[in-house]
């Protein structure tokens, strides 16, 4: 699933999936820049670098997608509040998130 809106919506509108899945006995993991994980808890967190740095984000993408897949977790979020401009690399980044969650949402 990806929540893709400003960062604090995207904040916001995670933590209240996070609460509604925990509700339900459903094992969160979260795909998420470093800005949004100071903001929220799952069962499993990766970090994939500030929302600011689309590089680094891009760089650690594949590698969090295989972490939070081997990880004991039912459901991945991942932070749609990437980069302030939405280009370059970050649209890239946003767009191959995109392809990979079975669900939008667009705040």
């Amino acid at each position: 699933m990806l929540v893709r809106g400003t960062s604090s919506a995207v904040v916001d509108r995670i933590s209240e999936l996070v609460n509604e899945y925990w509700q339900m006995n459903i094992r969160v993991g979260l795909l998420v820049t470093n800005e949004t994980a100071e903001q929220v808890s799952a069962d499993k967190v990766f970090l994939l670098g500030s929302r600011y740095d689309t590089s680094a984000i891009a760089s650690n993408l594949f590698a969090g997608l295989r972490h939070l897949d081997l990880k004991d977790v039912d459901v991945i979020i991942a932070d749609g509040s990437i980069g302030s401009d939405r280009v370059g690399v970050g649209v890239a980044v946003l767009n191959r998130l995109k392809k990979a969650a079975d669900e939008l949402i667009e705040l």
